[in-house]
């Protein structure tokens, strides 16, 4: 959920917020517009890089597996990077992912592969949600 696709209703206001395996899916009651931004862009933080360093932990395992040293040590690069800046904004981790879409790319499963559905169904989907986070007011 963006936060300029607030709903224009009274607060309190609940809020049902999917994230990563860790919370699945939680509901979160905010006062009003201010902490709901922040509450989505926590959740949409945490969810991103979850989704990025298991997805990148397992490329790199397949990587290693086919003997694909070099796309392997990347993969493990770029995890290390989401793990170390775990912590760091939400405009951060979308910048991170916008100047490394050659890099993700790259590392990507191909088409008639296994992970494939995996790539589409998670990471593809956070790459188009960071493309359309610019112009998007900040948390608070």
């Amino acid at each position: 959920m963006l936060a300029k696709d607030l709903p224009l209703s009274q607060f309190p206001l609940q809020l049902v917020l999917t994230g990563p395996k860790s919370f699945k899916q939680v509901t979160v009651t905010v006062a009003d517009k201010s902490e709901a931004i922040r509450a989505i862009y926590f959740y949409n933080r945490l969810y991103i890089c979850e989704t990025f360093i298991t997805w990148l932990n397992a490329r790199a395992n397949v990587f290693k597996h086919v003997n694909e040293e070099a796309r392997a040590e990347l993969a493990e690069a770029f995890a290390r990077v989401f793990n170390e800046d775990r912590k760091a904004s939400l405009d951060y981790m979308c910048e991170l992912i916008l100047l490394n879409q050659r890099v993700i790319k790259l590392l990507a499963p191909k088409e008639d592969s296994d992970y494939y559905k995996k790539y589409a169904k998670e990471i593809i989907p956070i790459v188009t949600f960071c493309q359309s986070m610019k112009g998007v007011p900040r948390a608070c």
